[in-house]
């Protein structure tokens, strides 16, 4: 006789255990990503900060305002800064390499945050 053997709709214990090895491995995943993707956003966010306040105080070195007062004043708790300034110097038109630029001035804004982290500004102001 030829019995037709069909076996019960739905899963075997075989198959959930692998189905509930395969959901757990990606809510492992998971959770990684969002972590990685928290610890992403705060970096970028610490980043900006440190650009933002490094352009606060260049303007004020700009506008020849960078009182050493007025920049602790704006600079949150742990944060440290330094602006070097030296005579700019190189070649414009038909000067010589190395020679002072009149009235320019080279000018280095440094942000560093308690953890470490740094943005530096550097650029040039004119000062007639």
């Amino acid at each position: 006789m030829n019995r037709d053997r069909r076996s019960p709709p739905g899963f075997t214990v075989l198959e959930a255990l692998v189905a509930i090895a395969v959901l757990g491995l990606v809510a492992v995943a998971v959770v990684r990503l969002l972590g990685e993707t928290a610890q992403a956003a705060r970096r970028g966010e610490e980043a900006w900060r440190r650009a933002a306040l490094a352009d606060a105080l260049w303007q004020l070195v700009r506008e020849d305002a960078a009182d050493p007062r007025t920049v602790e004043a704006m600079m949150p708790e742990g944060f440290t800064w330094d602006v070097a300034r030296s005579p700019a110097t190189g070649r414009i038109g038909s000067g010589t390499d190395g020679a002072p630029l009149a009235g320019l001035e080279r000018v280095t804004v440094t942000v560093t945050d308690p953890d470490g982290g740094r943005f530096v500004l550097r650029s040039l102001v004119y000062r007639p």
